[in-house]
């Protein structure tokens, strides 16, 4: 797999807890290839404190679309409209099952970038629930 940093990729993410509003956003170069059959997205996260490196790859074939982290944070979490989807999130003192439900995916990706929308209810271990949207934009380089 070609691995060339080829974009700008920026994640931002908005989770509902007990009505309150927490929202996050990375900024990273990244690598996008686009077909019509499927699309990728990878890009590195650090942990501010431990320095950690985690590859997060997002990859789309249709209306199915999965996200794989893997280092400091191992995860596994797929999204597809009307389909609950199961996956796992590792922390260092153990993992959890999560599953997905997703209420809307927009996607506006190209041959030259553009974003992804998903906004998707998180279940952990069947215990909490919570609505969460998440938009990835892609821009390319040069």
């Amino acid at each position: 797999m070609k691995t060339e940093n080829n974009a700008i990729v920026s994640v931002k993410g908005i989770q509902y807890i007990d009505g309150e509003k927490l929202e996050t956003e990375l900024v990273a170069e990244g690598y996008y290839k686009y077909s019509p059959e499927k699309i990728s997205v990878i890009y590195n996260e650090y942990d501010r404190d431990t320095g950690i490196k985690t590859i997060s790859e997002l990859t789309v074939t249709g209306g199915h679309i999965v996200l794989c982290r893997d280092g400091g944070q191992n995860t596994r979490m797929e999204f597809e409209k009307g389909v609950k989807c199961v996956g796992y999130y590792e922390l260092p003192f153990g993992s959890f099952n999560i599953s997905t439900t997703v209420s809307s995916i927009e996607n506006n990706l190209t041959v030259m970038g553009g974003s992804l929308y998903i906004s998707y209810n998180l279940s952990l271990d069947r215990l909490t629930t919570t609505q969460n949207d998440i938009t990835v934009s892609v821009r390319l380089k040069g």
